[in-house]
């Protein structure tokens, strides 16, 4: 009976050295090999999504600017004409929905510029972009004479700014 207990120890013995020669855990090799499978998929992943935050800024600015773009249209109907042209960062009188700066909503904390040329039947909403500067031209004539949305970096490279012309005499109105 001794025998057979001494014999049971050393199997047990024997079962918990191997045990715990067994599984120590990962080598550093292992551990290496997955650090550098997530880095180079960090990599991939994230200018991705950058990207895709940066888009969806651009989309919210969109939708803004075209919300302005219809009170402006409203105001002229009702008025006649656009309202007087305003400093950047500034509301157009009659114009709820022109976010400012210091609004908090206006996308990259940029801002928007409303610009009406003279007495001309000519007005647009200007979004500076990312970099929150002025790049698109905003000399006495149209600068897009024709009514819509337009990315400003089409024409110049270095541009991030968004223009929403109303158009020459939108709509028909006299001026």
């Amino acid at each position: 009976m001794n025998s057979s207990k001494t014999a049971f120890r050393g199997h047990n013995v024997f079962l918990l050295r191997h045990a715990l020669a067994c599984s120590t855990g990962f080598t550093l090799l292992e551990i290496l090999v997955v650090v550098i499978v997530i880095g180079i998929l960090g990599a991939i992943a994230v200018p991705n999504l950058l990207a895709q935050v940066d888009k969806a800024r651009y989309s919210e600015a969109k939708t803004q600017m075209s919300c302005m773009a219809k009170e402006l249209t409203v105001y002229r109907y009702e008025h006649g004409t656009f309202p007087p042209d305003v400093n950047r960062n500034i509301k157009p009188a009659g114009i709820e929905c022109f976010y400012t700066r210091q609004s908090g909503q206006v996308p990259f904390d940029s801002q928007y510029d409303y610009d009406r040329h003279g007495s001309q039947c000519y007005a647009h909403i200007s979004f500076f972009g990312k970099d929150g500067e002025r790049d698109a031209p905003t000399a006495g004539s149209p600068v897009y004479p024709n009514p819509g949305l337009y990315d400003h970096s089409e024409t110049n490279p270095n541009s991030d700014d968004w223009v929403y012309s109303l158009g020459l005499n939108p709509g028909g109105i006299e001026c």
